[in-house]
């Protein structure tokens, strides 16, 4: 199983951040070059969303949004691209004092030839995501 992990120190409260992080449907401003092409109603264990870069098309399940303990987990059954057993979390820890940690990782399955670059590739997402998730929650509290 391989896996990618990438956090971030936030100037925040954990409490905001997470309800950003929370919104399943509403992530595609965090994760370009994605862009998401559909989501079923709701942001609840199960609700789907599809991503899109280029040719390469996501079907990303939420599994669990944990209001307590600020962890998001979702799954993608399908993929245009031959990833297997995909599981990938967010996770918001707060370090008190209006600021937080966000752990963004994943677990999956690929053949040997795409692990170097799809490795590659989501490292740079979840980096991405987390600085503009990060200039985001400055620009809200006029950092």
């Amino acid at each position: 199983m391989l896996q990618v992990m990438r956090k971030r120190e936030i100037a925040a409260p954990a409490e905001a951040v997470w309800a950003t992080v929370r919104d399943f449907p509403g992530i595609g401003p965090l994760v370009p070059p994605f862009e998401n092409i559909g989501t079923t109603d709701g942001n609840n264990a199960g609700t789907i969303r599809v991503m899109k870069s280029g040719a390469a098309v996501f079907v990303e399940r939420l599994d669990s949004n944990d209001d307590k303990a600020y962890i998001q987990r979702y799954s993608i059954p399908w993929a245009t691209v031959p990833v297997e057993d995909y599981t990938g979390c967010i996770e918001v820890r707060s370090l008190g004092d209006k600021r937080c940690e966000v752990v963004w990782s994943n677990n999956f399955r690929l053949a040997d030839e795409y692990v170097a670059e799809f490795k590659e590739m989501i490292g740079e997402v979840f980096a991405k995501g987390l600085l503009i998730l990060s200039e985001l929650h400055a620009k809200k509290s006029g950092v």
